[in-house]
């Protein structure tokens, strides 16, 4: 349970164990029915490791404001939490902690084959310090968990039965690989079928033993004497066990009943003299010969099957037979459950005639398919072609099996030795020259030679985007034959699209949506990967760019489907905010603002701007007065929206937009009941700026001579300009915000209408003069530099040597009657300079 980056490691878990135990395992963690709880610290690998030292280092990154995450996911699911900036003591022992509720990585809790959850521990996200990884098992829904295979076999009973155990028998879930069975094979004297369950993958002593027998023979009669198990096979929904009387199959996994687990026995009769291999599918009532059928009077196979295994994803069986001269694979086709008599592909002869198979092995993430024995092959294209890894002398490969999360390949021998290999990635051959490697997102490389097995050298075919010290993982990179070294085995054309894409809300392409300060969109977007050769876990399929990201705030969440379809979902609202306490500003200036009204308040604030007397003996607060911070405002939803004078104190967002705000159109709407009408003649509006800002317009145009004779009366009669609301624009001259009052005339409506809005003038100019001094300075920069490059070039000025020259006068070194043999030893010296 830890990760080591220079000399500190996290160790992290989910409950008591043995610490230093904790140190040398995998992180493994488990998810019941309750929240998922962990507690992580940092320990020094090297040095003193006490309880003080942790709390220590725990302080030292709180205060720099760092933490751990923990990234969950498979591939369906993907999901960050962070631990929490707090220290809790237990025990005197002070860890980060963190509470993840159980819906918050899976709602199901049915008893099913789930995949495994893989871990990243990182101190901080994105910082990739101390980084660690580790796996995460639902033990609620694991269907082998959730049974007693029999009568549970204590410590005692055990270490009397294992000195007569002569082999072990393995079998992991296929779905996690943390949970295995494994079974004793012992020799005549102790008959008995005993297995053992775990779900830590052996990592700790709290494997679960069971005596099997009286499952299997519940009867105890004659027949069941000699019992003894000679193999084992855990599947998603059964286990099945072979034994000296016949082959087992349990009940179905997925449906307890809270009894012991039942068996039922499977007889092959009228096979026996055919053949000795079988296949069936679940729930494995029904077998048959792994022989292709052959028709009447046809003569009898002179192949001896080694191996048999079905390919779920071509549909077929493949098999692994050795002749009297060499070994072969055949694919064959497999139709309503029966192997066809015709191959799919020609039978492939392995060359060597010394090969003896011994078994064969699906990569369960790659598809790639191994054959082993004294040699071993490997075919990625479904058992049609095969190129051989490694041979062995006096040796023979009997056990292989795979990492899904690593892409490891294990070999073991009969003589215990272990050869480890990456899926796909099983070294380079001469043949490999003139191929490309082709990593998705990155750079491909072109091979231009094989240096040895395991390097080559390639010319990358886009410099740009080379990833430098980066390993990328076998299932990541693919080889491809595009030279003419080995023959021309590639042509041109017109592919068909590898990615659909849909969008759940049937947006138009390129449409455009208007934000409004309370609007916000949701967006979900789905891409389904078509006709890939190879699948890709958890690429990121789409790309999201904010062109001003000071204006939007995004919020993403992405995830995978079953079908390695990427999902990315996205809300998008307005982000601009006022600042706190902010006020506009006044004819005299940015600086200088004598508005009495402040936006955003917060009386625990200072105020913005406040250098000057004007500025602070004006302005007061209206619902934040004699408050003590902004929280005691009691400002709703409402008023933090609201265009309105009276809630200025409450006021947090406004219109946005970008200078020059020219002929801006402005119309107003009257609502009646439920119905809402343009405001038109006879109507005439007064608009005036509340913070008594002037660098403001507002003309009509499209008047008629009639109401311009009527507006003109109404200005002279109430003093102020009155503007008809018919086509009406706006025209803004300075920065920040404008706030507008907009009031019809008194006398044509019973009650007086008025409403306010607000607009913010962002990214204007410099105020005069400064931007025609800025262009000036410029200038003269340039036209100085432009000057000199003239005068250097018109009288031949060497300004290289003119620095030398200047600087050599500060190093030199009078001469010598050996000054020769100093400046000879000054060049082998490396420039150094000796003086006799």
């Amino acid at each position: 349970m830890r990760c080591q980056s220079g000399n500190l490691s996290f160790s992290c878990f989910t409950d008591k164990v043995d610490d230093e135990k904790a140190r040398f395992k995998a992180i493994k963690l488990y998810l019941d029915s309750q929240n998922l709880m962990i507690s992580c610290y940092l320990y020094n690998v090297e040095g003193e490791d006490s309880l003080e030292t942790r709390k220590k280092l725990l302080l030292r990154y709180n205060s720099a404001g760092l933490a751990p995450t923990i990234e969950i996911f498979n591939s369906t699911y993907s999901q960050i939490f962070y631990f929490k900036l707090i220290l809790q003591t237990e025990e005197d022992q002070s860890t980060w902690h963190i509470d993840i509720p159980r819906v918050n990585i899976t709602y199901n809790t049915d008893i099913a084959p789930i995949e495994e959850w893989f871990l990243t521990f990182r101190m901080h996200h994105g910082l990739n310090m101390f980084t660690t990884e580790g796996t995460l098992l639902d033990i609620l829904r694991e269907p082998i968990l959730q049974w007693e295979l029999g009568e549970r076999i204590t410590p005692e009973n055990l270490d009397a039965v294992l000195p007569y155990a002569i082999n072990i028998t393995l079998s992991v879930s296929p779905c996690a690989n943390d949970v295995a069975v494994i079974g004793l094979i012992c020799n005549a004297t102790t008959p008995g079928v005993y297995v053992g369950v775990t779900y830590t993958g052996f990592a700790y002593d709290n494997t679960t033993w069971f005596n099997m027998t009286k499952s299997l023979c519940p009867s105890n009669d004659d027949a069941c004497e000699g019992l003894s198990l000679l193999n084992i096979v855990l599947t998603n929904h059964h286990l099945v066990l072979l034994t000296t009387m016949g082959l087992h199959i349990s009940n179905d996994l997925c449906q307890p009943t809270g009894k012991i687990l039942t068996f039922s026995n499977v007889t092959f009769c009228g096979f026996e003299m055919l053949s000795t291999c079988f296949y069936s599918y679940s729930p494995f009532h029904l077998w048959s010969n792994c022989l292709p059928r052959r028709s009447f009077g046809r003569k009898k196979f002179s192949k001896r099957p080694i191996a048999f295994l079905m390919d779920y994803q071509q549909n077929t069986g493949i098999s692994v037979y050795k002749t009297q001269k060499r070994a072969l694979v055949a694919v064959y086709r497999i139709t309503k459950g029966r192997l066809s008599k015709k191959v799919k592909f020609p039978m492939f002869q392995f060359p060597n005639t010394g090969f003896m198979p011994y078994g064969m092995f699906f990569h369960p993430e790659t598809h790639f398919l191994y054959v082993y024995g004294n040699e071993v092959w490997l075919s990625s294209d479904g058992g049609n072609s095969f190129h051989l890894l490694i041979s062995l002398e006096n040796e023979q490969i009997v056990k292989a099996t795979a990492c899904v999360y690593t892409h490891t390949v294990a070999f073991v021998s009969n003589k215990g030795s272990i050869f480890f290999s990456k899926a796909g990635k099983d070294g380079f051959r001469i043949t490999d020259v003139e191929k490309t490697v082709v990593i998705p997102g990155s750079s491909s490389f072109l091979i231009t030679a094989v240096l040895d097995n395991q390097t080559a050298a390639a010319e990358p075919t886009m410099p740009k985007k080379v990833p430098f010290n980066i390993s990328i993982p076998a299932s990541r990179w693919f080889m491809h034959d595009f030279g003419i070294a080995n023959g021309k085995k590639w042509d041109l054309k017109v592919d068909t699209c590898r990615y659909s894409v849909q969008e759940s809300g049937h947006t138009a392409r390129n449409v455009i949506k208007y934000l409004d300060l309370d609007t916000t969109y949701n967006f979900t977007f789905r891409v389904i990967p078509q006709y890939t050769a190879y699948p890709m876990f958890q690429k990121r399929l789409i790309n999201l760019v904010i062109g001003n990201p000071s204006l939007l705030e995004v919020t993403t969440k992405e995830y995978w489907d079953e079908i390695d379809g990427y999902i990315l979902q996205f809300s998008v609202y307005n982000k601009f905010n006022k600042q706190v306490n902010y006020r506009p500003p006044s004819i005299y200036g940015i600086a200088i603002p004598i508005s009495d009204n402040f936006y955003n308040a917060d009386p625990s604030k200072p105020r913005m701007r406040n250098y000057y007397t004007d500025s602070k003996v004006s302005g007061s607060y209206k619902k934040c007065a004699n408050k003590s911070s902004r929280a005691e405002c009691n400002c709703t939803l409402a008023e933090k929206m609201s265009s309105l004078e009276i809630f200025s104190d409450c006021t947090e967002k406004v219109l946005r937009m970008r200078y020059p705000v020219t002929k801006l159109p402005i119309h107003f709407n009257l609502k009646h009941s439920n119905s809402i009408t343009n405001l038109t003649f006879p109507y005439f509006v007064t608009i005036t700026e509340v913070n008594q800002r002037e660098n403001w317009e507002v003309r009509g145009i499209n008047e008629t001579s009639g109401i311009l004779k009527i507006r003109f009366y109404l200005t002279r009669k109430l003093q102020t300009t009155v503007y008809s609301p018919n086509s009406l624009i706006l025209s803004l001259y300075g920065s920040e915000l404008f706030h507008f009052k907009v009031s019809t005339v008194p006398g044509v409506s019973h009650c007086n209408l008025s409403d306010e809005f607000q607009i913010y003038v962002d990214e204007a100019p410099l105020a005069y003069p400064g931007s025609f001094l800025l262009s000036a300075l410029t200038a003269l920069l340039i036209g100085g530099i432009i000057f000199v490059a003239f005068l250097v070039q018109l009288y031949q000025i060497n300004i290289w040597d003119e620095l030398k020259r200047k600087c050599g006068r500060f190093n030199k070194v009078s001469p010598s009657e050996s000054s020769s043999a100093a400046v000879a030893t000054s060049a082998s010296a490396g420039e150094q300079r000796y003086v006799n």
